[in-house]
């Protein structure tokens, strides 16, 4: 059973490819299907691996890796089929680009993956609506409002990540000056 969240990060991960290829040729309720599946394993996946103490190094690596390589290639391709705004997708992909740059960098100093922030979560869990909502068809001012719900607690959670490793950095320097 402790292998359970790694397994359904996997298969997130792995969801990238047939959910690409179904908004690729316009087979919208099949994505929109797979986009839930994706969102409801992500949830299960954390309280799997809380409630059987199966939090692992390697599941703190692979669930946020699993989120962003699926999020990224879905706005990207959306973007492609002119449903989404360039701005938009740059928000996401960059903000996840940053973030795996900063976690890469806290690995070095701490040897050991921090764990995601709450707030980072619920970035994702935004990133995942405002995509779904957009597979759905929703267009206009509530596709606008969406967005810009989400780019904000993607630059919020961007924050929190980039003071956590400003913290880290300085409390370990610190340690060192000391040594």
């Amino acid at each position: 059973m402790r292998q359970v969240p790694n397994l359904l990060s996997i298969g997130r991960l792995l969801a990238t490819v047939p959910m690409v290829w179904a908004l690729s040729v316009g087979a919208r309720e099949l994505a929109l299907g797979l986009g839930l599946l994706a969102m409801a394993s992500d949830a299960l996946d954390g309280i799997l691996a809380r409630h059987y103490h199966a939090e692992s190094e390697w599941g703190r690596i692979l669930d946020p890796l699993a989120d962003k390589v699926l999020a990224g290639a879905v706005a990207v391709t959306l973007f492609l089929h002119g449903a989404l705004p360039l701005w938009y997708v740059l928000a996401v992909v960059g903000r996840d680009g940053a973030i795996v740059l900063g976690s890469l960098a806290m690995r070095r100093v701490l040897r050991s993956v921090p764990p995601s922030l709450p707030v980072g979560k619920l970035a994702a869990a935004s990133v995942g609506l405002a995509l779904l909502a957009t597979i759905a068809g929703t267009r206009g001012i509530a596709q606008n409002v969406l967005l810009a719900l989400s780019a904000i607690l993607l630059a919020v959670s961007l924050g929190w990540y980039a003071a956590r490793l400003w913290r880290t950095v300085r409390l370990h320097s610190t340690k060192l000056n000391q040594s």
